[in-house]
């Protein structure tokens, strides 16, 4: 019994190893791809804030189209509320460590970038390297057989939902971040020159009685990507589910020529999402004129410890809990969503920064380290939740703390 045990343990470490590794070593190639391109051959920062408001304005919102109408149904969304569910308890406990972090390490994190942790701790990548890694495992593991479309379904479905809070509230919160900052260099300005800045609801005695017309706000349809609730990405995403659950109109959509050619166009933004977050690296500098980075780089390094250590390790406590209690039914759902709980942070968050024209290269930065140190936390986070998935009494019988607990230690 023990060598048998000790032979699956074994089968279960290499297949968790080279699914990993295959995985983020094609995405540190893209991301090498980013860097050399900005800076050897694409040089313009402008031509990279194009290639992001493409994605964000078209090649993306292509992807989620195809990806959602296919997966959402009625059938699906009655079986799978637990996916929306999931991904707002876990963006909940994201955003609560990240606002947790600058309190606990004071001399590393600066408060003021308190939504900056929170956001790179609660938007996963859910595609480029969930999905390779899931089709090798499937491809390993005689209990994943025949499950690789399934699994998909469920990664791009779960992407969808945390894609929707990204684009919505995650850049609200960069920019309340970003004008919160400018206004307090504003006032630090003024104070300096001795002019007091006016507060929100404030009213100077001596206005003029006949100021100059305020310009009217554009119409919600020609905002796009410069707002977080009616830009491209979220108005697909939400399109895409009321198309999904109108059975007439999914039937005659899925399958056909249109989904085809958005299917076709949506699978280059992955990879350029990953190629545009290297190069990132070097515009992002530039973007800041040659200015150092305000996180150091022990802060970066701890921030990714704690994304794909501390903070996965809670989100696969919450998923096996989840198991236990008879809501994840599926090992297909299982394993999209641990695989999710242990990848790093997504690459559009380099787009949403690109977006907000704020802190691109502290964002790239702590993305790139993310990518780096996955290379070992993947496998071993692999390695332990394979050889649970393997053990059907881990989540089928006892209590969930004992389970979790015994599991775990």
């Amino acid at each position: 019994y023990s060598f048998c045990t000790l032979l699956a343990y074994t089968m279960n470490l290499w297949v968790g190893i080279k699914a990993a590794c295959i995985a983020t070593a094609r995405v540190l190639f893209m991301l090498g791809a980013g860097v050399y391109l900005a800076k050897y051959k694409v040089t313009s920062l402008e031509v990279w804030k194009g290639v992001n408001q493409i994605l964000g304005e078209f090649l993306i919102p292509c992807l989620v189209i195809a990806a959602c109408t296919k997966a959402v149904t009625l059938d699906a969304m009655s079986e799978l509320w637990i996916l929306p569910l999931l991904t707002l308890v876990s963006s909940v406990v994201s955003i609560l460590l990240g606002v947790a972090v600058p309190y606990v390490f004071q001399s590393l994190a600066p408060k003021k970038f308190t939504a900056l942790y929170a956001i790179c701790f609660t938007f996963p990548n859910v595609v480029a390297i969930p999905v390779p890694v899931y089709y090798a495992l499937c491809d390993e593991l005689p209990w994943l057989k025949g499950a690789k479309e399934e699994g998909a379904a469920y990664s791009y479905l779960s992407g969808c939902f945390s894609l929707l809070l990204l684009w919505s509230v995650g850049y609200t919160m960069l920019m309340a971040m970003k004008q919160k900052e400018e206004r307090e260099l504003l006032e630090g300005e003024l104070a300096s020159s001795g002019v007091e800045l006016l507060r929100p609801g404030e009213r100077e005695e001596d206005i003029e009685k006949n100021p100059e017309p305020i310009p009217e706000p554009r119409p919600w349809y020609v905002r796009g990507w410069n707002h977080p609730v009616t830009n491209n990405i979220t108005l697909s995403i939400m399109a895409s589910i009321a198309v999904g659950l109108i059975p007439p109109l999914r039937d005659l959509f899925v399958e056909s020529f249109i989904w085809e050619t958005l299917d076709y166009v949506g699978a280059t933004a992955p990879p350029l999402c990953v190629i545009s977050m290297g190069a990132s690296m070097v515009y992002g500098k530039r973007a800041g004129e040659g200015k150092r980075s305000q996180i150091t780089l022990r802060a970066v390094v701890l921030l990714a410890l704690i994304k794909l250590i501390f903070l996965g390790t809670i989100l696969s406590l919450i998923i096996y809990a989840a198991a236990h209690w008879g809501l994840l039914v599926s090992k297909a759902m299982q394993v999209v969503l641990l695989l999710a709980a242990l990848s790093p942070m997504a690459a559009n968050i380099s787009i949403v920064a690109s977006k907000a024209d704020y802190l691109i290269q502290e964002v790239s930065e702590i993305a790139f380290m993310q990518q780096v140190l996955v290379l070992i936390t993947l496998p071993i986070g692999l390695v332990i939740n394979i050889s649970l998935l393997n053990d059907d009494d881990f989540v089928s019988s006892g209590s969930a703390a004992e389970n979790l607990t015994t599991g775990f230690l």
